[in-house]
């Protein structure tokens, strides 16, 4: 950590894993601090729509029919694709567009300890986010597709410190903060099972570049298709260690650190899951997934009711939230400030309590 008392922060980015802020430095080691706050569009937020299902059917008297290849032109129904059934891709020569609005905010408790009795108290970090995340896919056939997606988004983000004489810290930015290309190929599609793959890389701007593989394979009954999914991360830090932080409105920059001497990370999730199609134009959606995060693990689940008026449009409502996160008892956090473009210090350790994580969001999907 002798490192970290030296440097001059050259620029520091923001980036969500579970939906916590983090930062990064670059190395150029001596220009003006300026932070941006962002969220990779990873498994954790990415978007239905290379997270979507296969075809769902129903006859004219709105009975759930089992889809099946050789059935497609004897199709009686109105409905031909269920836009946010977990295994959708748009078929041959088709695109789909998955358009999502979303708010999340994450949120801790910090107990600092420091020789500077100015420092040592608690505070509050609290991280929101307002964004917009456009996915456009393109059917190179029926069972393959490639994917592409950015995301613009407003954040907010502040300290409030438990001493009445200390000034509370606060930072807010906009702007088109992450990109990211992809494929995916549904290598099984029967009348019982259903499977797939997808990889991407995902670029968040000035902070970190990420390789994302997913396997998702289910079984369908009835209504329902009940599904497991395995997701892989490998994380290229454009620094050497990240953490939560912010510049306030001083030009005054603090940091909580999460890893320092790590330039490569490995996250995955692993999750289980059930859609259900109620009718031919509503559908329900269920997620609990297990997330690996280096510094910390979490148990969240998301829901989605879905609703589908016409053939090629859906709306999708869906929360997101943590049921549990090691985040809470973390306790090897060091604490770093910078006053200006003044050299970094290390001030002192914090200790994380009664981490929250949570969103919402509504999706506009269109196929064409």
């Amino acid at each position: 950590m002798k490192k970290l008392l030296t440097f001059s922060f050259a620029s520091l980015f923001v980036i969500s894993a579970f939906g916590e802020t983090t930062v990064t430095r670059s190395e150029d080691g001596k220009s003006r601090v300026s932070i941006t706050h962002t969220t990779v569009i990873s498994s954790r937020t990415r978007p239905d729509v290379v997270d979507s299902a296969e075809d769902k059917d129903f006859d004219s008297e709105n009975d759930y029919v089992s889809p099946k290849r050789s059935e497609r032109s004897r199709r009686t129904s109105s409905k031909t694709y269920a836009l946010n059934d977990p295994f959708f891709q748009p078929s041959e020569g088709k695109f789909a567009s998955v358009t999502d609005f979303s708010y999340s905010e994450n949120s801790l408790n910090l107990s600092i300890s420091s020789i500077d009795p100015a420092w040592n108290q608690g505070a509050k970090y609290t991280a929101g986010t307002t964004s917009i995340v456009e996915n456009l896919s393109f059917g190179i056939t029926d069972d393959i597709a490639i994917v592409g997606m950015a995301r613009f988004a407003s954040n907010s983000l502040k300290i409030n410190w438990n001493d009445p004489t200390t000034i509370d810290d606060k930072d807010s930015n906009s702007k088109i903060d992450l990109w990211g290309v992809g494929a995916q190929w549904k290598f099984v599609d029967s009348g019982d099972w259903v499977a797939n793959v997808f990889a991407a890389y995902e670029r968040q701007v000035d902070s970190v570049g990420i390789w994302v593989a997913e396997l998702k394979a289910g079984h369908k009954s009835g209504r329902s298709t009940f599904y497991g999914l395995g997701r892989l991360f490998l994380m290229n830090w454009d620094s050497d260690y990240y953490g939560l932080g912010l510049e306030n409105q001083y030009d005054q920059t603090t940091i909580f650190t999460l890893n320092e001497d790590v330039s490569v990370s490995t996250w995955y999730d692993l999750g289980v899951g059930i859609y259900t199609a109620i009718d031919k134009e509503w559908s329900t959606d269920f997620q609990l997934v297990y997330s690996d995060a280096e510094w910390h693990n979490q148990l969240s689940a998301r829901a989605s009711v879905s609703f589908q008026p016409l053939n090629n449009i859906a709306f999708n409502l869906y929360g997101k939230a943590s049921l549990f996160d090691t985040a809470d008892n973390f306790d090897d956090s060091y604490v770093i400030f910078q006053n200006n473009t003044g050299p970094a210090i290390l001030i002192g350790t914090a200790e994380f309590d009664d981490y929250v994580d949570w969103t919402v969001g509504l999706q506009l999907v269109a196929t064409f």
